[in-house]
């Protein structure tokens, strides 16, 4: 019975991961093709200016709604009679935290960075859609809750518009800063629009404002927030402390090797946006489940990640300068140093996914705190003196750390995966890291002159 059992949840979780996966590998494409287009049309600079606004905004945006995306996710999951009361207190917090995230991005995010002219104009344009991203983020959540097919629809819109957007632009011949942040602000009020109209149609009741929901709501995403705050740290500090202390340039180059490093995330992350609300669902209902569903998550990750990688780094001596001109040469070394990293970046999202399905947001805010530190010294050590390629030796010795300990964590809290599955675990990643180390090695060697 017990092995019939998990058949079934390996045979259901695998299927929604495969469904998930390939809505990433969809959004990745489209993405990566929009990284590229722009890359090529505004040039190493304007992308450095691209590249520290979105950078600034999405990470406004992680801290400033408090965890409360993920909390929709958890309680809709969690308690779904209590489903349309969740929604609309969600809503009416959430609305109220992306106006006042918008306000403080468009008075003082221009002279925190230093920007002035029409980047500084195009800052606080894309700071003024932060309340339509909070409340798109409410009813997207729901959906990956209720319906992962449509929150994978929803996932693959907004790129794919997007890059529908960029290519309009480079055939009109206004392939400039303005154009492409304002197209980046249109695709994503269409996302949450799009997002409303089907989340209504899978929690039609009208709710109520329940003030009794704040406090478990914002308990939740207030942990969350603890553990996301370190996590915006190790996988955005690089970016938001060149942004400052490079030239756009240079921060243009590291954004496209960030870029390509990351390609196979949002396939390696499938795993985890599956395991969240499956585990949620079933803790304290099945013995045993969430651990074998953690298993599987952690171990695919780890592979598909691994893949990718390897792939990238044999690809990009020869595509970053091929596509996207010679000025981008310098990004090649950067990827193969990233590339390590972006491997254990994905998985550690897996994994903290797998915490939150446990509700053990603060576990995650630990792991990932610890690793925080070391980001923060290796980027004043290393920046000051080796510049963008400090920057991403620090990053990647910081995502090793935060996988180390937080894998430990999940094997000890989700009901002890089999002993042949940490052999697995360990194994892959022992794996990841000499494939993708001897693989760096040998390129850099091959462009040593003799």
């Amino acid at each position: 019975m017990a092995r019939h059992r998990d058949s079934r949840t390996a045979g259901g979780y695998l299927r929604l991961v495969r469904e998930t996966a390939a809505a990433g590998v969809a959004a990745t494409a489209f993405g990566t093709a929009t990284g590229l287009l722009t890359a090529r049309f505004l040039g190493p600079s304007d992308r450095g200016f691209y590249a520290a606004i979105s950078t600034y905004l999405m990470s406004a945006a992680m801290i400033g709604e408090v965890g409360l995306t993920a909390a929709v996710c958890y309680f809709v999951a969690n308690r779904p009679d209590e489903a349309p009361d969740v929604m609309r207190t969600c809503f009416a917090a959430l609305l109220s935290l992306g106006l006042v995230t918008g306000a403080l991005g468009i008075f003082f995010g221009p002279m925190i960075i230093g920007f002035h002219g029409p980047a500084a104009v195009m800052f606080q344009l894309a700071f003024a859609a932060q309340p339509i991203i909070f409340v798109g983020g409410l009813w997207s959540f729901s959906l990956q809750a209720k319906d992962l097919r449509f929150w994978n629809m929803l996932r693959v819109f907004q790129p794919a518009t997007y890059l529908l957007a960029i290519v309009i632009l480079a055939v009109l011949d206004r392939s400039t800063l303005g154009y492409t942040v304002g197209s980046l602000v249109l695709t994503a009020t269409l996302q949450a629009v799009l997002a409303r109209a089907i989340s209504g149609r899978h929690i039609p009741r009208t709710g109520r404002f329940r003030r009794d929901l704040l406090r478990p709501l914002f308990a939740y995403g207030g942990a969350n927030f603890t553990a996301s705050a370190p996590y915006l740290v190790n996988s955005r500090m690089d970016q938001l402390v060149l942004a400052v202390l490079v030239t756009p340039a240079d921060l243009g180059r590291y954004a496209v090797a960030v870029s390509l490093s990351l390609l196979s995330y949002p396939v390696a992350t499938a795993f985890g946006n599956v395991a969240m609300p499956r585990i949620a669902a079933m803790k304290g209902k099945e013995n045993g489940a969430p651990g074998q569903v953690a298993a599987y998550a952690i171990i695919g990750s780890l592979a598909v990640g691994s893949v990718g990688a390897v792939v990238v780094c044999a690809a990009a001596p020869l595509a970053v300068p091929s596509f996207l001109g010679p000025g981008y040469q310098p990004a090649v070394v950067l990827v193969w140093i990233l590339a390590p990293g972006g491997v254990l970046l994905g998985c550690n999202r897996v994994m903290g996914d797998i915490l939150r399905g446990l509700n053990r947001s603060l576990t995650i805010a630990r792991c990932e705190g610890v690793a925080a530190g070391g980001t923060a010294v290796g980027l004043i050590i290393l920046v000051p003196s080796v510049g963008v390629v400090g920057a991403a030796v620090a990053s990647t010795g910081a995502y090793a750390v935060a996988f180390l300990l937080l894998a430990r964590a999940v094997i000890r809290l989700s009901g002890q995966p089999p002993d042949a599955a940490k052999r697995r675990i360990g194994a892959m990643a022992l794996v990841v890291g000499s494939n993708l180390v001897r693989s760096a090695t040998s390129q850099l060697l091959r462009r040593q002159p003799s």
